[in-house]
């Protein structure tokens, strides 16, 4: 087990219900009172293929996938690929032997393995031999020691609802079958739960995506428009069963391109207005990008990353929109770009990112990925009350109307931000096109005027800067650590932890991290600072070309200590890989 907790990890094939099963194991966790996040590795098609879930459930509240396995279960021999290199001594192996014919066994360690046939017994005792997994559920119950209260609330919570009373029992008892059969096995190992529990009745279980979508709505997003994409379509989804009951509307465009024009149309009306896509959607959507850059109206983009290039990895993770995100269309446009590192961070900017589209009339985009995107975290209930709805310099009609004044929608402001109206308000009368233009909105091509609405334009970034919207970047450890570690995104978890892990193999704690939240406006003065009192800064980061590193370089003449640390197998990094990391570059 890593770091106080216990590790469990589901193999079999696509479409054989593995993922369910790994959503009755999390419930029941839980509401056991564990603190836990999931990992799952699926192929990006509906049926065939190796699929697994993996679920780490701690003392605490975990953001983190773990490079070791408690428990694996094996409904195909594919598993074993995938998992051997995880499993150690004090390892539980179960397999059913209707699928798993040769044991692949791992070399260096010695798990102990456990035949049971799930799927015969599904079959004897209710018929049908899908209720297997749920056997398998009351084995890990039984190896885990798991409170039969927990088990019925976990199992009434996600089966009673949509399948009915009669539904649940057969599950309970499918449940309650495997507990049996694993304790009737002479001398069958037991694994301890992890000490310590989170309060379930003030937290919750959430993916990133629905996370981004309860913030949205309480952020005051009243418009979507999107076009199904992985892995941001849940967000989608989840808006279209709930943006109506706020007196919102969602649209399913045809592509990429109609979406953002659809939301850029419903920000100009005067709607707090968004888009959900990936990598593949980002790219269509530059050009549209370009056009609320230029006619300064506000949307937010949500970009759930995946590897790419073209379709890429779809079902996989990675942080390779960066670039993309921070300069994505022709010509220089004024933009902001946040990144969330976990559920609780997804709600607060998307909240946010409505009020910085609006303050600053420019397209907001909220950087995600795969990982915390369509992956599950216990966290802490979210906190609504600190929810506030500033539309910026949003003029009212007896603002507009006040005697003597003149309403220029692209008035040359100190800070870049021009008065804005919407259409149907008397004296808010303006042009709002793609050309370059006056502060009337009528087009120019003079050269000075060309100029001037570009500087004016460009200002809003430095206003920005020092928004109370904006996210600051946030440390951990150390002040007086020799050695830096920037992170972005999913990798701050992974990254905090792994400094924990190398003070408990070194007694030492020479690692400091700092936190982007924010990449356009980028945080510079912190991190010139941050650079500066360290020997050496490592920049952790999932993609081939270092970004994140890139763009401190283009802000911070720091290049002699900056070292990249990079994964870009379309899989997360895990707090043990960047400890080991760490600790070779710095012996």
């Amino acid at each position: 087990m890593t770091s106080g907790s216990i590790n469990i990890a589901i193999g079999g094939e696509a479409g054989d219900g593995i993922l369910s099963a790994g959503e009755i194991l999390c419930k029941i966790f839980f509401e056991s009172g564990a603190g836990l996040c999931t990992y799952k590795n699926f192929p990006s098609r509906i049926r065939g293929g190796h699929t697994s879930y993996s679920i780490r459930a701690a003392g605490g509240y975990c953001s983190s996938r773990s490079c070791e396995t408690d428990i694996l279960v094996a409904f195909d021999e594919e598993t074993f690929d995938f998992h051997n290199g995880e499993l150690k001594d004090s390892s539980i192996v179960i397999y059913d032997p209707a699928k798993v014919k040769n044991i692949k066994k791992p070399e260096g360690c010695s798990p102990t393995y456990y035949e049971i046939p799930f799927a015969e017994l599904a079959s004897k005792n209710f018929s049908k031999h899908l209720y297997k997994n749920t056997v398998m559920v009351g084995v890990i119950a039984a190896i885990l020691n798991i409170e039969d209260a927990h088990i019925v609330k976990g199992l009434s919570a996600l089966i009673k609802a949509k399948k009915g009373e009669d539904v649940l029992k057969i599950n309970m008892s499918a449940c309650e079958l495997g507990m049996e059969h694993y304790r009737k096995i002479e001398g069958a190992k037991r694994l301890a739960m992890p000490s310590g529990k989170i309060d379930a009745a003030d937290s919750l279980m959430i993916t990133g995506n629905e996370a981004v979508t309860l913030g949205a709505i309480a952020g005051g997003c009243r418009f979507i428009a999107a076009y199904p994409i992985s892995p941001a379509t849940e967000i989608f989804e989840m808006m279209c069963s709930e943006l109506p009951k706020a007196g919102g509307t969602a649209m399913q465009a045809e592509d990429e391109i109609a979406a953002i024009c659809a939301a850029i149309g419903a920000g100009f009306a005067g709607a707090r207005s968004m888009t959900s896509t990936s990598g593949p959607g980002l790219s269509l959507m530059a050009e549209a990008i370009g056009l609320a850059g230029c006619a300064e109206v506000p949307v937010v983009i949500v970009d759930a990353q995946r590897p790419g290039p073209s379709t890429g990895l779809p079902t996989k993770t990675e942080q390779g929109d960066l670039y993309h995100a921070i300069f994505c269309s022709h010509g220089d446009i004024p933009r902001i770009v946040i990144a969330a590192a976990d559920v609780g961070e997804c709600f607060e900017f998307a909240a946010n990112a409505f009020n910085l589209a609006e303050i600053y009339q420019c397209p907001v985009i909220l950087l995600t990925e795969q990982v915390i995107a369509q992956n599950k975290f216990a966290a802490p209930k979210f906190d609504y009350s600190n929810i506030e709805i500033n539309r910026g310099r949003l003029l009212s009609e007896a603002e507009l109307n006040k005697p003597g004044y003149k309403f220029l929608r692209y008035e040359f402001a100190s800070d870049g931000v021009s008065p804005r109206a919407i259409p149907s308000q008397a004296g808010g009368v303006h042009l709002c096109n793609g050309n370059e233009h006056l502060e009337s909105g009528r087009i120019t091509e003079d050269p000075e005027l060309r100029r001037k609405i570009t500087d004016k334009r460009m200002k809003k970034i430095e206003a920005a800067a020092s928004s109370k919207y904006l996210p600051a970047p946030k440390f951990y450890g150390d002040d007086a650590a020799r050695y830096g570690v920037i992170v972005m995104g999913s990798n701050t978890g992974a990254a905090v932890e792994a400094i924990d892990i190398i003070s408990a193999k070194t007694g030492r704690r020479d690692f400091k991290i700092m936190q982007t939240r924010s990449l356009m406006p980028f945080c510079v003065e912190a991190a010139a600072e941050f650079i500066s009192k360290r020997e050496k800064v490592f920049v952790v980061e999932n993609n081939y070309s270092a970004q994140l590193c890139g763009l401190v370089k283009m802000h911070i003449p720091a290049h002699g200590k900056l070292v990249s640390v990079l994964k870009y197998d379309g899989m997360s990094f895990a707090a043990a890989e960047i400890a080991d990391r760490l600790m070779t570059e710095v012996r």
